[in-house]
């Protein structure tokens, strides 16, 4: 597809970083939601665990197209930008996909999503999170774009 699936990889996986998900339903009407649980499977594939979020499920069985956005807060990106007035830092990622599939949740997939983490993942934060896991979802790739400030 074109893009460095090891920097997208970097920014999804970032402490600090934050991802969400937008929808919308067959009207139109758009929803975004925080998510934490999606890999990469490879660059024309992903996955994301499912969890508590109505909303977007139901728009994702209206209309199965889907955005994805990581976006790496880093102070420094922020500050070089103020001080030189210079555009160009990555900011992070947006992710356009289609729904492929729903399939059923394993403890791989949990571990594979819970890596980001790390000690974290053991805490009982986490383990109230993965008490709602329900299916997991595949995505198919359908174009990457930098964002860029």
């Amino acid at each position: 597809m074109g893009f460095d699936l090891a920097r997208v990889n970097e920014i999804f996986n970032a402490k600090g970083g934050f991802i969400s998900l937008a929808t919308s339903d067959k009207e139109g009407e758009t929803n975004i939601a925080p998510v934490g649980s999606v890999v990469f499977v490879d660059e024309q594939t992903l996955f994301m665990l499912r969890g508590p979020l109505k909303q977007t499920y139901k728009n994702l069985k209206e209309n199965p197209n889907a955005v994805f956005m990581a976006v790496n807060p880093n102070l420094s990106n922020w500050l070089k930008f103020i001080f030189t007035g210079k555009f160009g830092a990555s900011y992070g990622y947006r992710i356009y996909t289609r729904l492929r599939e729903e399939t059923e949740i394993d403890s791989n997939h949990i571990k594979m999503a819970f890596k980001r983490y790390g000690v974290f993942a053991r805490l009982k934060g986490a383990r109230v999170i993965e008490s709602t896991l329900k299916k997991v979802l595949v995505f198919d790739i359908l174009n990457v774009r930098e964002i860029v400030f």
